[in-house]
């Protein structure tokens, strides 16, 4: 990854060819290109498992659709929104991550490139299953991904019934980052098994978090959404024999809005 990553950043521009952009505005850049531009194309890889796929962006109607060449389609939906949901959540440019992203538009005058790559293992999950129309790729990735007795489907009854009914509390500093700890340990398992549709799960230090003591556990209770689906998620904590905390699950109810 490295060797590759520096010859893309560093190899001289060919005629008419903007430089791969590096830095906090590449993001922004792309996005702005791809949008304005209406045509571009990338490849999505996995170095690690050497394999790759190209995909052609246009101003067509198709999620993805197949070409006679072998490279794939993909429309304005991916272009515009899709894409820039996957760079602004999951990657960042000048790293070295799991999926690595090549993006190029095209415009009158120059071609502008750019390279972004995942910046952790539930980010990669995100960005395959979004952009990668081999979807069988998202499903060996989440395959590799151990299910353990930490995570836990959530009951959205238990949810509601801790946030009502318990006592409010204000959670220290060393409470907080240990619940993010322990959220953040596990997001890749959680992000493989209740992910829907185009929500991300963020980090936990992204999210906002509410304390309650009830039956003599600590609970931390969190959630995100967007227009079709919601997520709310509940770190658990049991008392130990020393008066400490101990980590003891992360339950998750994942749902469609209309159910």
């Amino acid at each position: 990854m490295k060797p590759l990553l520096a010859a893309l950043i560093f190899a001289p521009c060919l005629a008419g060819i903007a430089p791969i952009c590096a830095g906090d505005e590449a993001i922004s850049n792309a996005c702005f290109h791809l949008d304005r531009e209406h045509s571009g194309e990338y490849t999505l890889s996995i170095p690690a498992d050497r394999r790759s796929v190209h995909v052609v962006l246009d101003d067509s109607r198709d999620s993805f659709s197949k070409l006679p060449d072998g490279r794939w389609r993909a429309g304005r939906q991916i272009r515009s929104s899709i894409f820039r949901l996957v760079l602004r959540q999951a990657c960042e440019s000048g790293t070295n991550g799991q999926v690595v992203l090549n993006v190029s538009s095209w415009g009158k005058r120059e071609t502008n490139s750019w390279q972004f790559s995942s910046t952790g293992r539930g980010e990669a999950l995100y960005a395959v299953g979004c952009l990668c129309p081999e979807q069988t790729w998202v499903q060996e990735m989440e395959a590799d991904i151990p299910k353990t007795a930490a995570v836990a489907p959530l009951r959205i009854e238990e949810y509601l019934e801790i946030l009502t009914r318990g006592t409010n509390i204000v959670a220290d500093p060393n409470t907080l980052g240990n619940v993010q700890i322990a959220f953040d340990q596990h997001r890749a398992e959680i992000t493989a098994r209740f992910a829907r549709g185009l929500l991300f799960y963020p980090r936990a230090s992204k999210l906002p978090w509410e304390f309650r003591m009830y039956r003599g556990g600590l609970n931390a209770l969190s959630g995100c959404s967007d227009r079709m689906f919601a997520a709310n998620f509940l770190v658990q904590f049991t008392n130990s024999a020393d008066a400490s905390w101990t980590f003891s699950q992360v339950l998750v109810d994942a749902r469609f809005k209309g159910e």
